[in-house]
């Protein structure tokens, strides 16, 4: 079976943990998905957003602290259920 993840394990093997990691999603500036991807970090998560050019995109960033890369990884499968969503 292929581990769609096998690259970001692979990336983060090295990596010290805790860990303060960076998740960007990017989105059509709609509301409702917006408070979708706001409820994949933990509550009392700042979150960084910017517009596209003409508005009709947003991107989301937000920094936790996750306990290892399967945590990281959970939050990106979490993602995938959200309709239009690209991971950066």
């Amino acid at each position: 079976m292929h581990d769609k993840y096998a690259g970001l394990r692979d990336k983060l093997k090295d990596t010290c943990f805790p860990h303060l990691y960076m998740f960007k999603f990017m989105i059509p500036n709609v509301p409702e998905l917006i408070e979708k991807v706001k409820l994949l970090a933990k509550k009392g998560t700042d979150f960084k957003t910017k517009l596209s050019k003409n508005d009709k995109y947003i991107s989301i960033t937000f920094l936790e602290t996750t306990q290892n890369v399967d945590e990281i990884i959970a939050v990106y499968q979490k993602a995938e259920k959200i309709e239009n969503i690209i991971a950066l």
